[in-house]
């Protein structure tokens, strides 16, 4: 299945320039084979209902849905995950139900099981997906894919995995490695359950993907030997907005994606 991340704020009708109206832009998606969309991101102190009404807008449109939520702290971190889901998931129209998150500058591992207590207590059908960065979450320079893929091994749960971004593994690699071009450890492939995917593109990530090249399509092709979850483009059309029209840069990347990796609509 192939997803777009979209700014949940202008799916709710907030004006973006360059970006065309979302009920413009969602049909035109679908048609193009996408059948997901993430919520990109989701605030803890947005307001539940307007979340459910949206939500449930996507889904009478046809599309499953995952959300990219926001953690500050530990100690507050459930709150801050599911206070704006409170509607969706006592409403839930799918089987289950993907939560992406950057690390924290803290203790990750506490973070994580704090949420999986809270999903296995309330019998949640939901799974946190911890995303590697561009930087370590005190913003220094390193491996952000060992280090994700360290604290989930030591989690060890199975409502607990990784959001491979792509873009920002490339980042890393093109900046502080001697091979632009590497995969990471097997074991964090095996892990991942979500993806955000996007060009590295003279030096700017979450382009698109004007055409299938290296490191990106070797990567997703060794990824899908096994994966089973959603492709999930990640674009950022204010910094190419020179280059691409919004619109554009989605349906050629969602093209780019179908016709190299053969990506079901399904």
């Amino acid at each position: 299945m192939i997803g777009i991340s979209l700014r949940y704020r202008w799916l709710l009708g907030t004006k973006v320039a360059h970006y065309d109206d979302p009920q413009m832009l969602l049909p035109l998606l679908y048609e193009a084979g996408v059948r997901s969309i993430e919520l990109r991101p989701l605030a803890p102190t947005d307001d539940p209902t307007e979340v459910l009404g949206l939500v449930n807008s996507l889904w009478d449109q046809g599309f499953f849905i995952t959300v990219h939520g926001s953690v500050d702290t530990v100690e507050n971190a459930v709150e801050e995950v599911f206070a704006p889901l409170r509607g969706v998931l006592a409403n839930l129209r799918q089987s289950d139900l993907t939560i992406t998150l950057h690390p924290i500058k803290g203790d990750n591992r506490a973070m994580l099981l704090k949420l999986s207590d809270y999903i296995n207590e309330n019998e949640l059908p939901v799974r946190i997906a911890l995303e590697n960065n561009k930087h370590m979450p005190d913003k220094s320079n390193g491996d952000c894919t060992r280090f994700v893929l360290d604290i989930v091994r030591d989690v060890d749960r199975e409502n607990i995995g990784i959001c491979f971004d792509l873009g920002h593994y490339a980042y890393y690699c093109a900046t502080q490695t001697d091979n632009p071009i590497q995969m990471p450890q097997k074991e964090f492939l095996s892990r991942t359950i979500h993806t955000h995917i996007h060009a590295f593109t003279n030096g700017v990530a979450h382009y698109p993907m004007t055409e299938w090249r290296d490191p990106f399509a070797s990567q997703l092709e060794e990824l899908a030997k096994d994966y089973k979850g959603i492709y999930n483009i990640e674009l950022s059309p204010h910094r190419y907005k020179t280059l691409y029209w919004s619109t554009d840069s989605f349906l050629t990347s969602v093209k780019t994606l179908q016709e190299n990796l053969k990506v079901s609509t399904d």
